[in-house]
């Protein structure tokens, strides 16, 4: 008979997670034990239940009432589970479809990757495939995965901390402001920008932003 599977939910969206709720107990075997709606609450639910599975929206915030979030915010759920040794797989539920942030989550640790346009049974297919040891990704972005390479290995030429700040600055945040976030001085932000500029080949923040659109980063 086979085993039922374990699921902690984590979206800051109560629409969405009464979504998900109702087509996995209409399942039969799978299992919600908890609900997260933010990245705290999703380690904290994980480190307590340890589900078979967590499916994870990327931009939850940081924690229960902040409205801090970014795009990639996920990733450091993906990793701080890791460092605890929670062998919950990590499903991704997001609307960013465009190279490099499949990648990137993938290659951070996340067993699937979830576009949420896709025809509502995905999500089950998704969880069946990854509690079985499969890695799923959404039928819509699997040629392109397959395919786009060269702004996935720009990006990984940033380090964590070059990462973090070409996300701010793709925001629209002002040096000033981003050194604030940072704790870093706007002499250091203005040394981070130049190098990722170089790295990526852009000219100026205007090219980064657009270059983040591009490439799915951000959304518009």
């Amino acid at each position: 008979m086979p085993k039922t599977i374990s699921v902690v939910l984590a979206d800051d969206h109560p629409i969405v997670l009464a979504g998900y709720q109702h087509l996995l107990e209409d399942e039969g075997k799978m299992r919600i034990v908890a609900q997260a709606g933010s990245a705290d609450q999703a380690v904290s639910l994980c480190v307590e239940h340890e589900p078979d599975i967590l499916v994870l929206d990327l931009g939850l915030p940081e924690s229960e009432g902040s409205e801090q979030t970014h795009s990639l915010g996920g990733i450091a759920v993906i990793k701080t589970l890791a460092e605890k040794g929670i062998d919950t797989k990590v499903l991704i539920s997001t609307m960013l479809d465009k190279s490099p942030v499949p990648q990137r989550v993938l290659k951070a640790g996340a067993r699937g990757y979830l576009v949420k346009t896709e025809a509502a049974d995905e999500l089950v297919n998704a969880i069946r495939t990854v509690a079985s040891g499969g890695e799923y990704i959404s039928p819509s972005i699997a040629m392109e995965l397959a395919t786009d390479g060269e702004v996935i290995s720009r990006i990984e030429d940033l380090s964590k901390r070059e990462l973090q700040i070409f996300l701010l600055l793709a925001e629209g945040l002002p040096a000033a402001e981003i050194a604030e976030n940072t704790n870093l001085s706007p002499k250091t932000v203005h040394a981070h920008r130049a190098n990722i500029l170089r790295k990526l080949n852009l000219k100026n923040n205007s090219d980064l932003v657009r270059f983040a659109l591009s490439s799915g980063v951000i959304q518009q």
